[in-house]
This record gives structure tokens, sequence and C-alpha cells, in this order.
């Protein structure tokens, strides 16, 4: 294991002129460390806290037991954002490890009240079913019609259930509404 440069801090990439080269040089090396690595996975987990300790921000984004990918802080988002994604598969055929930096997509505004126009803000429908945790408790269906098509059914006996979608509330009129992807639209 060899310790990154300085060169690959977060100021060297917001101060350069090349930031593209810039991470082009460092997803070599970081792939150049994880083929080298007796351990891949301990080696991917080092060159994550060494990035973290040149100043980047990184919180990991996804993971399985063959890749992670980290990214920046999205409720901070700076001008560019960085992306690393490391694959450490035993396939010879494995994807190139990764490191980008990139734009931020623009920011979406909010969808307007279907009632009176107002932007919304992003919220949640939740159903918490209870269950009675007794092993002799019986089943019990809950069917949740969200719209006129969409119904989801949740079972409820011995244990717990819920269901979860994302949904808009507006202040002024006091509505929560849920995007209709079935059909399109929005059901209130």
């Amino acid at each position: 294991m060899s310790g990154l440069g300085r060169e690959y801090s977060r100021h060297s990439f917001e101060q350069s002129k090349d930031s593209e080269t810039l991470a082009r040089d460092l997803s070599g090396i970081l792939a150049r460390r994880l083929n080298a690595a007796q351990n891949p996975r301990v080696e991917a987990d080092a060159v994550v806290e060494e990035l973290k300790l040149l100043g980047h921000l990184l919180f990991s984004w996804d993971e399985d037991e063959d890749w992670q990918v980290w990214g920046d802080d999205y409720t901070r988002p700076r001008p560019q954002r960085l992306i690393v994604e490391l694959r450490y598969t035993q396939s010879v055929n494995a994807p190139l490890r990764t490191l980008r930096l990139v734009p931020w997509p623009e920011a979406v505004p909010p969808p307007a009240c279907q009632r009176c126009g107002v932007p919304m803000m992003p919220s949640s429908f939740r159903v918490r079913g209870l269950g009675h945790g007794h092993v002799a408790s019986r089943p019990v269906d809950v069917e949740l019609f969200l719209g006129e098509q969409d119904k989801r059914t949740i079972t409820v006996g011995q244990r717990s259930s819920g269901y979860q979608v994302a949904a808009f509330w507006c202040v002024r009129c006091n509505a929560l509404w849920i995007p209709d992807t079935a059909r399109g639209g929005w059901t209130g």
C-alpha cells in the first residue's frame, strides 16, 4: 500500500484547470492498487480513508461484496461532485475501477400542488400495521388503495408490517399528493 500524494487532495481538484485528467490519473492509481492487493476489500477501505484524509468528504452511496460506490455529500453540494466506484471482482473481465469528477445535476423545482399551484415539499406516505407478537396471532391482510388502479396488500399478524411511498406535501392545502406511476399524474 502506498499513500496518495497531496496532488490528489480536494483542494487540488477544485483548483485544477484540468480536473478530468487529475481524476483519470487517480483512477489509474486506484486500479493498480486494487489489482495488486492481496485483499482488495481491505485496500478499497484504505483508499477511501486516504481520500478522506486528503479533504474529500466521501459518503457511502452503495456497496456489495465486490464493489463500493462513494460520493460527495449531497446535502451540501459543491460545484463538482466526486464519485469513486471501486470494483474488485476476481473476474479477468471485471469493470475498470473509476473515479469521476462531474457536475451535480441541476436542481429540479418541486412540483406544484394539483389544487392551488403552490410548490410542494417532498414527503412520504407511510402505513404501519402493528402485529400482536403472539405466535397464535392470525395473519390479516390490509389492502391499501393508492389511486384507482394502484393497490398494495400488507399482511399483519404475529409480526408488524408496513408500506412507504414517496409523496409531496402542500402546506397551503394541507394535502398529501402521491405520484401515480401506473397512469401518470397524481393521487391526493
